[in-house]
């Protein structure tokens, strides 16, 4: 296998193809490998890794990577690892934004949070993230996990990468404005979740977590 002088590994998601053109020319080799997963698999070492570059680099880095993850994904060239990496954050932001606006349909119709809360969580299409942010909205508690600013950066990513492939994605458009305005109200350090008081504004649910 062929050695190299110098190899870069960026495990946070920028514009695809942005790290390649800053190499070009520089003789180094470089790998995106933005990683999927929370705090817990991350001690555990059991990332999910998404990797994009030359597949002889990732191959001569597997050892390396398998510190991180235990799931690696070789996806094609320089980029692809940031794209899959915003395909499924788009999902999350999805998830939480959608979860937002059904806690605050509910509170305007009187139900208490807490308890749509449990009926949501009850439901046979509830998935893990939505099990966990249930009870920051229905406590007001937005400790961070996964940042509001982090959010807003992902979602304008995907924007700028659906300009750049040619695909409309009008809810992510919708929802990069909303994360927009949560960042303009000094959300931006809080937990990801505090998209329901962004909601919740528009719906004059103001003071209610």
């Amino acid at each position: 296998m062929r050695r190299y002088a110098s190899i870069s590994i960026e495990l946070a998601a920028k514009i695809p193809n942005t790290a390649a053109a800053a190499a070009n020319g520089t003789g180094w080799q470089m790998l995106d490998a933005p990683v999927a997963g929370s705090t817990g698999p991350a001690k555990e070492g059991k990332l999910g890794i998404m990797v994009g570059g030359e597949r002889e680099v990732f191959e001569a880095q597997r050892d390396v990577l398998r510190t991180m993850g235990s799931n690696l994904y070789f996806l094609g060239p320089q980029g692809s690892g940031t794209l899959a990496k915003l395909c499924v954050n788009l999902l999350v932001a999805a998830q939480m934004s959608s979860l937002a606006e059904a806690m605050v349909l509910a509170a305007k119709g009187g139900i208490p949070l807490a308890q749509m809360g449990e009926i949501i969580a009850a439901s046979g299409f509830v998935s893990a993230l939505i099990t966990r942010k249930i009870p920051n909205m229905v406590t007001g508690d937005y400790s961070p996990a996964f940042s509001v600013k982090n959010v807003h950066k992902d979602l304008e990513l995907m924007v700028h990468a659906a300009h750049q492939q040619g695909a409309a994605l009008p809810m992510a458009a919708l929802m990069h404005q909303m994360y927009c305005a949560a960042m303009a109200a000094g959300f931006g350090d809080q937990d990801f979740a505090a998209i329901f008081r962004v909601v919740g504004g528009l719906a004059g649910l103001n003071g209610k977590n």
